[in-house]
């Protein structure tokens, strides 16, 4: 995914692409929290490689990519 797209995960988080990791389509994104005025806060930084110690399942699964003008974001206000 390339930086700057916006990501749904499978636990109904949203959040943009940071950086691609060495793990295929596993990127750093950060986290998009609503604040329920459809404006989002910047939340901590997600690293979709990690896994259960448990299980070893990756934690968090991506359900669906958009452009971040659907949701009227502009990535720059949360990535740098």
């Amino acid at each position: 995914y390339p930086v700057g797209t916006l990501l749904l995960l499978d636990t109904g988080e949203m959040g943009l692409v940071l950086e691609k990791n060495g793990e295929g389509n596993r990127p750093r994104i950060v986290h998009l929290i609503p604040d329920g005025n459809r404006n989002y806060q910047r939340g901590k930084e997600i690293d979709m490689t990690e896994r259960d110690t448990r299980t070893g399942e990756y934690i968090r699964n991506i359900v669906r990519s958009f452009h971040p003008s659907t949701f009227g974001i502009q990535p720059a206000d949360y990535l740098f």
